[in-house]
């Protein structure tokens, strides 16, 4: 009774976590007490847990710095300081159950845990009582795990693994909204970013953005530990880690580099390997918009309040990581992109960005903007063709014009949305019904007549992407009128070099099931077409062969515009180990429909002209051309075509 009713010892969470918590055997390379002067950037981070005013935390950075361990510290040390109801979530199951495990280790290890957590054989998977208080056990694939309880504390591991609930809204808000019945919370965010898409970067972006600064041991200046030397401003060239190559500009070898990597102050002190750790145990968080002076004190005003409160680190301050290492491990990586985002993503906390030396969509609607109106052809174009790929709720299209030796020009784009009837059901072929009047059916205004004397001018061919739907979009495209237009798909197995082949579809890849009468497609080598396309982009503007857009302002070209420039090959190793060259999306949120589209329609060019683009005016003159080469090919045994001449290989 009277240590029932003794007044409780006011203790901080770091303090209670360097005097009670023990760490397994089994939790890693540091057993025993929790020491916080091996691991100083955890200090920083329990005392914002512990601080009334922290209503979000995120943690960010490199992976095994510490981040799930001083996520488990604010747990056990609420379950003994403030009993209050807590919720842990994991990105699935079997993530989830590593988490538990690996927090009853560290409960059995620590005396003062030990008798508030049930015994083994009563241990579940729905929650940790304490006695006084419970952790529920959540994860991201079962929402109503997520949202069955209130809490005062809710933890998420692992962000960037998490999988979205498409019908109840993105899991960490579902999350936050566990703690809406408690004034004092506290919502926990702890990942490794991964790219465009990344929650926990966009997470960690919207908070004071802290990050870890380290004293220089010569100058004494404090400065953020970074990996990559500052490429502008009064610092560039310095704040890093150099050494990377020789004096002719070479780099070493992930072996040599051990002898001659150190790190550059941002006052250009040198710093080497061995004084890295003592630099790094001295640090201190500092968030965005403060600097800390040589006393260690801070300040400036931060640019925002410490309500959400931020914290990125790279695997640099972590003892057991040296220079050489880190260096040796960018060295083995640079040259691949699978790998290099790896590093970046595991060894140096950043989110990844696809290197690319495709141009930005402002750039390039700059440089290629053309003289005519959207809509409009202009005076040098002697044919039509459109490119339509089929979406699940819409379907995007283009028109391009073409005259002598393949250049070309924009002349309209768009999107068909599905309609629906009186009573409110989706038509499932209405996207591709409202093409007919909008692109097939309609004749597009010549400027002024062209080459051929016409002042109006109709869609010779349409290519249309059959990957999706594939009955309705083949079904749809036999009841076209004079058969112009063709389904198309990309295929990896027509050989480089040859633009497309005829084949008749027998059944369905994916159910299995056969095709009455057999589905009629054109199989594209869209990796070519694709690099044909890019490669015109940087050519000549003044030669033939030149690739136009119209003339509509910027922002009302930008969707169209942003998904054209959304594609780039970059190297990925394959799992044989070779390095093969593959199309990436650059930024998944934006969409690549409208490049497709630009692909499909020069391969329906390609075909009107069989491949041939010189004396093209003397040729549609005559009629030679009027009914295109791809209904010339149908008939041909393999669909055979003859072998095509990219931009890039035609005679100038």
């Amino acid at each position: 009774m009277a240590d029932v009713w003794a007044p409780r010892e006011r203790l901080t969470a770091p303090e209670w976590c360097e005097r009670e918590l023990r760490l397994p055997a089994e939790s890693g390379p540091n057993p025993g007490r929790f020491d916080l002067s091996r691991f100083p950037y955890m200090r920083g981070i329990l005392e914002a847990a512990d601080d009334p005013e922290t209503e979000e935390l995120i943690m960010v950075g490199a992976t095994q710095w510490g981040k799930t361990t001083t996520l488990q510290a604010i747990v056990a040390s609420n379950a003994k300081l403030r009993p209050s109801p807590v919720m842990i979530c994991a990105p699935d199951m079997l993530a989830l159950k590593k988490l538990r495990n690996k927090f009853y280790g560290m409960c059995d290890a620590s005396p003062a845990l030990r008798g508030k957590v049930p015994p083994k054989h009563l241990r579940n998977m729905e929650s940790i009582d304490f006695g006084d208080s419970l952790c529920h056990l959540a994860f991201t694939g079962n929402p109503q795990r997520m949202s069955g309880e209130s809490c005062r504390m809710v933890l998420m591991t692992e962000v960037d693994r998490s999988r979205r609930q498409i019908h109840e809204g993105a899991f960490h808000k579902i999350l936050k909204e566990r703690v809406k019945a408690w004034f004092n919370y506290l919502v926990v965010y702890e990942g490794t970013p991964t790219d465009d898409t990344s929650v926990i970067w966009d997470l960690y972006q919207a908070s004071d953005k802290r990050k870890w600064h380290v004293p220089c041991p010569h100058c004494g200046t404090y400065q953020e530990m970074r990996f990559f030397r500052h490429s502008e401003g009064p610092h560039k060239g310095r704040g890093g880690i150099s050494g990377l190559q020789d004096p002719e500009g070479n780099w070493y070898t992930s072996d040599e580099v051990y002898d001659h990597v150190h790190y550059v102050c941002i006052e250009s002190c040198r710093i080497e390997s061995a004084e890295k750790n003592e630099m790094a145990a001295r640090g201190i968080w500092v968030p965005e918009g403060q600097t800390a002076e040589k006393n260690g004190t801070l300040s400036g005003k931060p640019k925002r309040s410490g309500r959400r409160k931020g914290f990125h680190m790279s695997s640099l301050p972590v003892d057991t990581i040296s220079l050489g290492r880190i260096a040796a491990e960018y060295l083995d990586s640079r040259d691949h992109e699978e790998e290099l985002r790896n590093f970046l993503n595991n060894w140096v906390g950043l989110r990844y960005t696809l290197r690319t030396k495709v141009p930005k969509w402002t750039r390039l609607g700059r440089r290629l903007r053309g003289a005519h109106r959207p809509g409009t052809v202009p005076p040098q174009a002697l044919f039509l063709t459109a490119g339509i790929d089929v979406q699940e709720d819409c379907t995007y299209w283009i028109v391009r014009a073409w005259g002598e030796d393949g250049t070309s020009w924009l002349v309209d784009w768009g999107r068909c949305e599905k309609t629906t009837d009186e009573h409110g059901k989706v038509l499932q072929d209405s996207h591709l019904t409202r093409l007919e009047g909008l692109v097939l059916e309609k004749e597009f205004p010549c400027i002024t007549a062209n080459p051929l004397g016409q002042e109006t001018l109709p869609i010779a061919r349409a290519a249309i992407d059959c990957g999706y739907r594939t009955r309705l979009v083949h079904d749809w495209a036999l009841k076209q009128r004079g058969g112009r237009v063709i389904t198309v798909a990309g295929d990896d197995a027509v050989p480089k070099g040859l633009p497309y082949r005829f084949s008749i579809v027998e059944k369905s890849t994916r159910t299995g099931k056969a095709y009455p009468g057999g589905l009629r497609r054109w199989a594209l080598n869209v990796s070519d077409y694709k690099t044909d396309i890019q490669d015109r982009w940087a050519a000549p503007l003044d030669r033939p062969g030149a690739w136009w857009l119209t003339n509509a302002p910027l922002e009302d070209a930008e969707p169209y515009l942003r998904q054209v420039v959304n594609e780039a090959r970059v190297q990925k190793r394959m799992p044989s180990g070779h390095i093969k060259e593959v199309w990436c999306i650059v930024d998944p949120r934006v969409g690549n429909h409208d490049f497709d589209c630009e692909v499909y329609a020069m391969a329906a060019a390609d075909m009107v002209v069989e491949g041939v683009w010189s004396n093209l005016t003397e040729r549609l003159r005559t009629g030679r051309n009027q009914d295109g080469g791809a209904r010339q090919q149908e008939g041909r045994k393999g669909g055979f075509v003859r072998a095509r001449q990219g931009f890039v290989r035609r005679k100038r």
